[in-house]
């Protein structure tokens, strides 16, 4: 469930480099010349290579904190800066505000498969008081990541994949030629057939192919965390330290009983099949939630809230979480994902005036469903640490990307 970035025609490009040469289809496009036919082919040639690269790169966790840390990627500020429209905490109406989420590896260590990061996230409303997730997040960690098989293929395959990515095969192209030739007969341009369903289908079918050679993987990685909890003015805030770990199931092949039997991935799956992104009801082995467990340690000597309840500022805190996420459609050169999020706090041997004033444990679920044109749908329900009371809220939000 490796999330990817660009157009959704740039993926399906990716597919078509022996495709195209094999039905002819850039060079007998009328208004098109032979220059820009021998570019379509080394286009065409180089994004192929790249899909499967990312397809099947070292996959990614979900949870909650959503950016992935990609030490290969420049330098970028706000991975995900979303200018969102919400309801507000306390009088219902329309609020105006925004959600970022920041993820920098600052340091790697491919010996070790270890990094250290700085991350951010955290929900801003322009008049505070309307904010039903008063809650920002500021850390660096260290973190160590793993991949083991399960099962009898090799833990270099997918590697392999990812590095020497393979044509498809003929009998994939088959059904395509005759669509795309009658595509072309029509006068379609070679962008039109490569927007095409039957390319869509095409591109699904070899990457499905593919996953058929690779067994289960459990992705995991540990992490050492210290950051600052706070209110977005700061009024409130709590220093945390420690561990956590964290995994995910991937099963790759899509024909095994593992994947067929997600039963995480039914909504996605159903929404695939009503959309008519999918022929069938086929649940997703890439789509298994990632399961997150931490403990923390909290220096709570700056949290108002807590000192007006108890004057112990110091506790030990159990952290659980899980999240998914889901591809859904393909709308023109976007691809839609709906994603679910769910985080869970608890104070271990909390102080009684803590436990009175139901300020021990907190837990949070957010769904989020894309829209097309980096639009999207929340919803949430809950409150997070630092918060004094639950709120549940629909949102309306605006993906900016730099």
């Amino acid at each position: 469930m490796t999330r990817k970035n660009g157009s959704h025609r740039a993926r399906l490009v990716r597919s078509a480099a022996p495709l195209l040469a094999c039905i002819g289809i850039t060079n007998t496009a009328p208004a098109q010349s032979e220059g820009s036919a021998e570019k379509l082919d080394a286009d065409v040639e180089k994004q192929l290579s790249a899909e499967v690269r990312d397809h099947f790169a070292q996959p990614q966790l979900f949870t909650r904190r959503r950016a992935p840390v990609e030490p290969r990627r420049a330098a970028r500020f706000f991975e995900n800066l979303r200018i969102k429209a919400f309801e507000g905490s306390d009088d219902g109406d329309l609020a105006l505000g925004f959600e970022y989420d920041f993820a920098k590896s600052l340091a790697v260590s491919k010996e070790s498969n270890g990094s250290f990061d700085f991350m951010a996230d955290g929900n801003v409303a322009f008049d505070r008081a309307e904010n039903p997730n008063d809650f920002l997040w500021t850390s660096v960690r260290a973190r160590w990541v793993g991949s083991p098989v399960l099962g009898s293929s090799s833990h270099d395959l997918r590697q392999q994949l990812a590095t020497e990515p393979p044509a498809p095969t003929s009998e994939h192209t088959t059904k395509f030629n005759a669509q795309a030739r009658q595509l072309s007969e029509s006068g379609a341009s070679p962008d039109a057939i490569l927007d095409s369903n039957a390319f869509r289908e095409l591109r699904r079918d070899h990457l499905a192919q593919l996953q058929r050679t690779l067994s289960p993987e459990l992705v995991w990685d540990f992490d050492l965390h210290a950051g600052l909890e706070s209110t977005q003015d700061f009024s409130s805030r709590q220093w945390v330290f420690g561990p956590s770990i964290s995994a995910r199931l991937l099963s790759w092949n899509p024909e095994t009983r593992l994947s067929r039997l997600n039963v995480f991935d039914f909504p996605g799956a159903a929404l695939r099949w009503f959309t008519g992104q999918d022929e069938g009801f086929h649940p997703s082995g890439l789509a298994y939630p990632t399961i997150r467990v931490g403990l923390d340690m909290v220096d709570a000597s700056d949290d108002d809230v807590r000192s007006a309840v108890t004057a112990d500022d110091s506790l030990l805190r159990a952290r659980l979480e899980a999240g998914l996420e889901t591809h859904v459609l393909d709308v023109k050169d976007e691809s839609l994902y709906l994603t679910a999020s769910w985080c869970g706090y608890q104070e271990i041997d909390a102080a009684t005036g803590a436990k009175d004033a139901d300020y021990d444990g907190s837990s949070y679920f957010e769904l989020r469903m894309d829209l097309p044109s980096n639009w999207s749908l929340t919803y949430s329900a809950g409150r997070l640490p630092l918060d004094t009371s639950g709120d549940s809220t629909f949102g309306l939000g605006y993906k900016v990307s730099f």
